[in-house]
C-alpha cells in the first residue's frame, strides 16, 4: 500500500517523506515492491546513509545486514564493515572472571537476566548454523567495493542491523575475554569473516577490541586469529590491539605472514600491566613490503624494536611511536641512531616515549 501511494506523489515529495524514515523502514518498503523506487530516491537513500554498515553476530542484526546486501544499489556503496563482536555471558561466567565486587554486585551493569542468557545461547547456535553462515558469505560477495573491515567491542549497532528489540544495551557492554565461551565465539567470528569469500578491494583490517572498560582491558589474544587463506592476501593495512599476556606463541607471526602485501602495521597493547611487558615476537616478524609502522601504548626491549627496524630498513618510510617505553637500557640513543642514520625515512614521530623503569618508578610514587 505504501509503495502505491508513494508512486503517485511528485518525486520531490517522495524524497522528503523518505528522508524522514529510519533506514530499516526504507529497506522494508524497498523489499515489498521492486517497481516504485526510482533512481532519484535510490540516490537520496545512499546519500543519506553512506558507506559504513555496522552489525554484530546476532540473528536479527545479521538479518538486517543480509537485507542491505540484497539491494544492489546499497551493497555497491558499502566501503566499510564495522563488526561488533560483543558476546553475552551467563552471570556465573561473569562472576568467575572477576567482573563483580566481593559482595556479588555487578559493578559495570553487565549482569544479565535469564532472558538474556537465552539470547546468549542463540548467539552460540548462530555460529554453528551452516545454512545461515552460508547466506552471510554469499552476502559478503555482493560487497564489491568494501575496502575496510573493523572488529570492535564498542556499543551494539543501531539502525537496520541493531540486535533484538527490547534488549538492554548494557547486556552487550562487556566482552570478557577471560571466558572460554567468549574466546571461542570471537575466534569463530574472525574466522567466518576473514576466511570467507574473497573481497577483491579489501585494503584494511582493524582489531579494535579491549577498549570498553578501564577495569576490564582484555585485548585480542593472538590465539584467536585465524590461519589466513588467500581471500585476504590483498590487505595493505593492519591494526591490532593485543593482550600483553599472550604474545609468546607463533600465532601472531603466522597471521601477519599471511598478509604478503601488507604496507602498514599498527600495534597497541591493551592490558593493565602493559608497561611491564615486552614484545618477543617483534624481532621475529618479517613483512617484506612494510612502509609504515605505528606503535602505541606499549613497552619492549630495546633490541626487539631495533632489530625490527633494521630488518625493514630497505622498505620503511614512516615510523610513528607514541607512549613507547624501552626495557633494558637507560637511553634511546641506539634507536635514535637507527632512525636517523640507518633508515631513509620520510616521517619520524616520537611522542611521550621514555624508559620503562623510570615510568614504572614514577607510577609507584
Amino acid at each position: 500500500m505504501v509503495p502505491n501511494l508513494l508512486r503517485k506523489l511528485p518525486a520531490e515529495v517522495r524524497l522528503i517523506i523518505l528522508s524522514l524514515l529510519p533506514q530499516q523502514d526504507l529497506l522494508s518498503i524497498r523489499q515489498v515492491s521492486e517497481a516504485w523506487l526510482c533512481a532519484e530516491v535510490d540516490d537520496e537513500i545512499i546519500r543519506t546513509h553512506p558507506g559504513t554498515v555496522s552489525f554484530m553476530f546476532e540473528r536479527r542484526s545479521l538479518e538486517g545486514f543480509l537485507q542491505i546486501c540484497d539491494i544492489p544499489r546499497f551493497a555497491s556503496h558499502v566501503h566499510t564493515l564495522d563488526i561488533c563482536v560483543r558476546h553475552l555471558l551467563p552471570l556465573n561466567e561473569r562472576r568467575h572472571s572477576g567482573d563483580t565486587d566481593g559482595d556479588g554486585s555487578d559493578t559495570d551493569g553487565t549482569c544479565i537476566s535469564q532472558a538474556s542468557a537465552l539470547r546468549l545461547d542463540g548467539q552460540n547456535e548462530l555460529m554453528r548454523d551452516y545454512a545461515f553462515l552460508k547466506c552471510f558469505h554469499e552476502a559478503l560477495q555482493k560487497l564489491t567495493e568494501c575496502k575496510t573491515i573493523i572488529f570492535n567491542d564498542h556499543g551494539p549497532p543501531r539502525g537496520p542491523c541493531s540486535p533484538t528489540k527490547g534488549v538492554d544495551p548494557s547486556h552487550y557492554r562487556g566482552l570478557v575475554l577471560k571466558s572460554g565461551d567468549s574466546i571461542a565465539f570471537v575466534s569463530k567470528s574472525l574466522n567466518v569473516v576473514l576466511n570467507g569469500p574473497n573481497l577483491p578491494h579489501l585494503e584494511a583490517v582493524t582489531f579494535d577490541i579491549g577498549q570498553f572498560s578501564i577495569k576490564n582491558r582484555d585485548g585480542l589474544k593472538p590465539t584467536m586469529l585465524p590461519s589466513l587463506s588467500s581471500s585476504v592476501a590483498n590487505v595493505r593495512r593492519l591494526s591490532l590491539h593485543l593482550d600483553q599476556k599472550f604474545l609468546d606463541g607463533p600465532e601472531l607471526q603466522t597471521f601477519v605472514e599471511g598478509l604478503p602485501e601488507l604496507l602498514e602495521l599498527g600495534l597497541e597493547i591493551v592490558d593493565e600491566d602493559w608497561m611491564t611487558g615486552t614484545l618477543p615476537f617483534l624481532s621475529k616478524i618479517t613483512i617484506p613490503k612494510l612502509r609504515k609502522l605505528r606503535l602505541r601504548g606499549l613497552a619492549c626491549k630495546m633490541h626487539e624494536l631495533n632489530d625490527f627496524l633494521l630488518q625493514h630498513q630497505d622498505t620503511l618510510s614512516h615510523v610513528i611511536l607514541y607512549m613507547v617505553y624501552l626495557h633494558g637500557t637507560r637511553s634511546w640513543d641506539r634507536i635514535d641512531q637507527t632512525l636517523s642514520h640507518r633508515l631513509n625515512l620520510q616521517e619520524i614521530s616520537m611522542e611521550c616515549c621514555g624508559i620503562a623503569s623510570d615510568r614504572i618508578a614514577e607510577s609507584c610514587l
